[in-house]
């Protein structure tokens, strides 16, 4: 009889895992209110690359790997949230919330599972017709349990909503630049403008430990020494004032550029860059697992969709989109 249990509860947990396909979200309501809030009007602008997915999250009894989706549109949660927080005496002032990013996912590890929440936003006070950023936050949150899903979900829902109550609480806007509607809508380009590894005619040779110097266009070694072949990038070293090569690690340099020809440096070796609607993207490996360094680096999990799922192992072809504020690497479609 007890066998016959057994099988019928296995049974009835293997077809709902294999039913499920998403997994809902929905932020937890304020704790408390906010008191001198000089705001009590909220503008949602959701900026992020994919707006009706939330990455992916790992449910039932054999972590079936499912995409997380919003319980209700992101903007009434928002609005919910915004609600829920400011008091009576709110002042009649107006905030944009521009949300960037805000994306799970979920790895299962030897002994416990590990969660993240990638978020990007920014918080800017309306005057007039023009918009002053108040606040922004780029992060990754990190939660470890044996059953993570809930967590990840209170943890990073928590850092968006504790963000907003704290822009709320700025005594003025850290930025004298003002902004119109339209700017904000197209931030990535407005960014990239002052960035001249994207408005530069041609890049500067050299080899590139970080992605500020990449962005910049200021190598940290030039000249270099590069071996190719195939029109593959095998290995690059840096050459020191009496022409010797001079040893640098390849988990050190970020990027190369060769005779004007820019390189990825990743796990799997060198990747030429490809530019595409003012966005740098390269063709290759990316690993399919990551660690808490990784992701505060690179963001690996949290691209479109269609980016990479986490797997027990291994790595995946992709294109993959280079981040142009932090310079991490953001799958944006699976390999074929």
């Amino acid at each position: 009889m007890m066998k016959y249990i057994s099988l019928t509860l296995a049974c009835f947990y293997c077809s709902l895992a294999m039913a499920q396909k998403t997994d809902s979200f929905n932020f937890t309501a304020p704790e408390s209110k906010i008191t001198g809030s000089a705001f009590n009007k909220l503008t949602f602008l959701d900026g992020r690359p994919e707006k009706g997915n939330l990455g992916i999250a790992q449910v039932g009894v054999f972590n079936k790997k499912v995409q997380v989706v919003p319980e209700t549109t992101m903007e009434k949660q928002v609005a919910d949230v915004f609600a829920g927080m400011i008091g009576q005496d709110a002042g009649q002032g107006e905030v944009l919330l521009h949300l960037r990013q805000f994306m799970f996912a979920e790895l299962t590890g030897a002994v416990s599972e590990k969660g993240y929440c990638y978020l990007r936003a920014d918080l800017y006070e309306k005057k007039d017709d023009n918009y002053y950023k108040r606040d922004g936050i780029d992060t990754v949150v990190l939660v470890r349990a044996a059953d993570v899903t809930r967590k990840m979900y209170s943890r990073g829902g928590k850092a968006l909503t504790d963000f907003i109550a704290s822009g709320l609480k700025l005594v003025s806007a850290t930025s004298v630049r003002p902004y119109n509607y339209q700017e904000i809508v197209h931030i990535d380009s407005v960014e990239k403008e002052s960035m001249k590894l994207y408005h530069a005619a041609a890049l500067t040779d050299g080899m590139y430990l970080s992605y500020d110097a990449f962005k910049d266009q200021v190598p940290d070694y030039n000249p270099i020494s590069c071996k190719i072949k195939n029109n593959i990038l095998l290995r690059v070293s840096a050459i020191d004032n009496n022409g010797k090569e001079l040893a640098v690690k390849e988990k050190d340099i970020y990027a190369v550029v060769n005779k004007g020809i820019p390189y990825i440096a990743t796990d799997y070796g060198y990747y030429p860059l490809f530019k595409l609607e003012n966005d740098f993207f390269y063709r290759g490996r990316i690993k399919a697992t990551a660690n808490a360094s990784d992701l505060m680096v690179a963001s690996v999990f949290f691209g479109a969709l269609g980016g990479l799922v986490a797997g027990a192992s291994g790595s995946e072809v992709t294109d993959v989109r280079i981040d142009h504020i932090s310079g991490g690497l953001i799958p944006v479609r699976r390999g074929r």
